[in-house]
């Protein structure tokens, strides 16, 4: 809670007494990677590494927000038509969007993060939710969180990213010990119990940094809908991704290209309903092997790894203590997602990626937690 006390002592400072302080998770994916955006389930958790946000009314129009691990900071009016870059679009997009509809007022708003950027574990989407949250709160919006989910997608979709929904959906539903197997189209979900599991989900992040807006990532979303379009036109049908069968695939014979893209998409929604029933089952060898079948699908098939992240997925394979591994996330850099048992030692991984690329991967472990709440 180092990041909260730091955020307290500087808001207390520069502007006074907080009406209101939150804490806001960001997410780890089990698997359903891609998928999201194609209407499909996934299974991902809230992670305890937070985005902390404190704030207070202004009696203007004026939004003041300061970032503090960046020690940047910007102001501006409700009433301001601005064109701005990163981390500050989200936030002003999220500003706009609620204003077309609902009465803001002026704020102080400063946010310290120890969610790691460009790691894959949506610190985009926890700044953005975090945004919506705190301004929900301290105006008593009572905004439905399903949509604030929108609002969320919508202010990164402002970025150019088309994104699904499961990042925004998983930092606000989150719960201790559970996975949240998510039906991205009707935007619901059930509960997956992670409690049985006695291994660590332990991230490693490449440090390649990936900013979606300038990778693929639109191109892959591009592709699949093309592909299921492909089908249904020959099909005479109106087939959802999940209604996808391999003799619809076989169909794209003629178009390689799409036909891996889909292919991935079609085994990963296959994946995802394994992977819960081995958690429910407490069947760690399948779910390992299923974390290890979904990287070779994203690698191969859907082309969003790098070979960074193969690298360490090479490595980790042939660990006894690794059940399996998978990279995580949008892809082009980001993290590997690994389950290991207890006596994992990850030195050596450490030391080879380093020897290899001469970069230092960063290793933490992630535990699942409660989502976005006030302090």
């Amino acid at each position: 809670m180092i990041k909260l006390q730091y955020i307290k002592e500087i808001f207390n400072d520069k502007i006074g007494h907080p009406d209101i302080i939150i804490q806001v998770p960001g997410r780890a994916n089990i698997i359903g990677e891609h998928i999201d955006y194609c209407g499909a389930a996934v299974l991902p958790f809230a992670i305890e590494q937070s985005m902390y946000f404190i704030a207070k009314k202004r009696s203007d129009s004026v939004i003041h927000i300061s970032a503090l691990d960046m020690e940047e900071s910007f102001c501006f009016s409700l009433e301001d038509d601005l064109n701005l870059s990163g981390w500050q679009s989200y936030v002003y997009n999220v500003i706009k969007i609620i204003g077309a509809d609902y009465n803001l007022s002026g704020a102080d708003i400063f946010f310290n993060s120890e969610i790691p950027i460009g790691a894959g574990v949506s610190s985009s989407s926890a700044l953005c939710v975090g945004m919506i949250y705190i301004i929900d709160q301290m105006l008593r919006l009572n905004l439905p969180k399903n949509l604030m989910v929108d609002i969320a997608s919508q202010a990164e979709h402002g970025m150019g990213i088309r994104g699904g929904i499961m990042d925004q959906y998983t930092i606000l539903y989150g719960q201790k010990d559970k996975a949240l197997l998510i039906d991205c189209h009707n935007q619901s979900h059930t509960f997956v119990d992670l409690s049985a599991i006695k291994q660590h989900w332990i991230l490693f992040n490449t440090n390649v940094k990936h900013n979606l807006v300038d990778t693929p990532y639109n191109d892959r979303r591009s592709q699949v809908e093309e592909a299921l379009h492909l089908i249904n036109k020959r099909t005479n049908s109106k087939k959802q991704f999940t209604d996808v069968t391999e003799s619809d695939i076989a169909l794209l014979d003629d178009n390689p290209l799409l036909q891996k893209r889909l292919r991935h998409i079609c085994t990963e929604i296959q994946r995802v309903e394994k992977a819960k029933q081995s958690i429910e089952n407490n069947d760690i060898i399948t779910l390992g092997q299923l974390l290890n079948d979904s990287h070779r699908s994203l690698s191969n098939d859907y082309e969003v790894s790098c070979e960074e992240l193969d690298f360490i997925c090479k490595v980790l394979i042939k660990n006894e203590k690794v059940l399996g591994c998978r990279m995580m996330g949008g892809g082009f850099g980001g993290s590997v997602i690994a389950l290991v048992e207890e006596n994992f030692n990850p030195e050596h991984i450490l030391f080879k990626y380093k020897r290899q690329f001469n970069l230092i991967a960063d290793m933490f472990e992630v535990r699942s937690c409660d989502g976005v709440k006030v302090l």
